[in-house]
């Protein structure tokens, strides 16, 4: 029996949500603050490593929470107010090829193809109504969209990126002070304001930028965050990482004024290091070394497909070999989904519906439905059917007359990879960087101490 069910090693392998990363942040932060008190020098360790509790806890309540909280507190709000559904997919009004128009789903709906009330959790949403409103106030819905998105990434960023850095800066000053009371050091604490803010997001660029190139730009920033979590999370992430260098650097140098500044910018460059080296673990490293392994055992396949109890039956009777929609227009795919949803002998629909390719809700009365106001990426779901369909030759011709327990060790070889993949990406990010960080520190500098932190210790000397 395995120790992790399908669907968790399932997301844990699905590096364009936020479950790996997650798991990959929580395992840096204990790796940060350890390494903070076992690498840091004498002198700085202890401050350090409370620096680096304290950072990476807020910080990931901060990137965990800040936007969706502020999201929810916007559609509370503002979207209420304008008698708009924030969860209508932006999509319907970009669509290009008008295949998937609010009028489009209307008419199904009013063909009883799709429901017009739909259950999501304890409510009841009357999508018909949502959709409607949406299609007559499309300009508003659209602007405010994109102001949501920016606003709560703004919001996010004032509080990772400059509330917080100076707040344990200040909170280290403090701690020197009280145990240093004779001696008061010169002023390095930093007061937060959003006059700071400003001067913080607010360079200006000589490079003028076309109303029509930005507002596109939003536009698709906007659907993404719709989507998924990522790209606000990834935004906030350079600006965390941006705030991090720029505060270090303004303490190291602060504390040196009057003082030979020794070694340049120490402070902000190892903080760069780290900083860069942590975002491409996060973000890219194990998407990355995902695509080796499966080029290596030459599976694609999500755990979800390979430990279904009827996959190797489905593969034995030539229901896998040929996908179903691969050249059917974007117009029929949809009508095929919608004819299909709950047929259970489609296969390609069942793997759809558990992976969320295909997003569902419910009526009233219990029946399935694909979800009319979610916006239906055909594109990707004929790259995924591809998938299913290009692995069944290899699977048959190897698998033989043992076809079901070359499966099975093909499911095991496939959450080994998972398991490694994110073992490996927590090892590198919790000890192999910050252990490159300690010895840059050390060759830059000369010494094990926290560069700032050695600086404000001398003033108190």
């Amino acid at each position: 029996m395995s120790i992790l069910s399908t669907q968790i090693v399932s997301a844990l392998n699905n590096y364009s949500t936020i479950t790996p990363l997650m798991v990959k942040d929580l395992i840096e932060n204990v790796g940060r603050t350890s390494m903070a008190y076992y690498s840091s020098g004498k002198e700085t360790k202890k401050y350090e490593a409370t620096e680096k509790f304290v950072d990476a806890n807020m910080s990931s309540l901060f990137w965990f929470g800040s936007i969706p909280f502020a999201n929810k507190v916007f559609n509370k709000t503002v979207f209420k107010s304008a008698g708009l559904n924030p969860d209508v997919s932006l999509s319907f009004i970009k669509d290009s090829e008008k295949t998937q128009t609010i009028k489009n789903v209307l008419q199904k709906i009013s063909l009883k193809e799709l429901p017009e009330n739909i259950v999501i959790g304890k409510k009841t949403i009357n999508a018909s109504e949502a959709l409607k409103n949406v299609a007559k106030n499309s300009g508003k819905f659209k602007n405010l969209q994109i102001t949501r998105t920016i606003t709560s990434l703004l919001f996010a960023t004032y509080l990772s990126a400059i509330v917080l850095p100076k707040s344990i800066i200040n909170m280290t000053q403090f701690i020197v002070d009280k145990k240093n009371p004779k001696k008061k050091p010169e002023k390095t604490a930093f007061n937060v304001t959003f006059g700071s803010f400003e001067k913080f997001v607010n360079k200006k660029s000589k490079k003028k930028v076309s109303f029509k190139s930005l507002q596109s730009s939003l536009l698709e920033k906007a659907i993404n965050a719709q989507k998924s979590a990522l790209d606000g999370m990834a935004a906030m992430d350079i600006a965390i990482s941006s705030g991090r260098i720029y505060y270090a650097n303004k303490r190291e140098k602060d504390a040196l004024k009057g003082r030979s500044a020794g070694v340049q910018f120490a402070a902000a460059i190892e903080k760069f290091i780290r900083e860069a080296g942590a975002f491409y673990l996060i973000y890219f490293g194990g998407a990355h070394i995902k695509k080796l392994v499966d080029l290596f055992t030459k599976n694609k396949l999500d755990p979800v497909i390979l430990e279904d109890k009827n996959f190797v039956n489905e593969l034995k009777s030539g229901m896998l070999s040929i996908n179903p929609i691969k050249a059917m227009s974007d117009e029929k795919v949809i009508n095929y989904i919608d004819s299909n949803i709950n047929n259970s002998r489609n296969p390609f629909i069942k793997y759809a519906k558990k992976l969320n390719w295909i997003e569902t809700v419910k009526d009233k009365t219990g029946r399935v439905y694909r979800n009319p106001i979610k916006y239906l990426d055909v594109k990707s779901l004929r790259e995924n059917f591809d998938i299913i369909t290009d692995a069944v030759p290899e699977f048959l011709k190897q698998g033989g007359e043992n076809l079901e327990q070359f499966i099975k060790r093909k499911a095991k070889v496939k959450r080994f990879g998972i398991y490694g993949n994110l073992a490996l990406g927590s090892f590198a990010v919790c000890y192999i960087l910050p252990k490159i960080m300690y010895e840059f520190r050390k060759r830059y500098t000369g010494s094990n101490e926290e560069p700032g932190i050695k600086q404000v210790l001398k003033n108190v000397k």
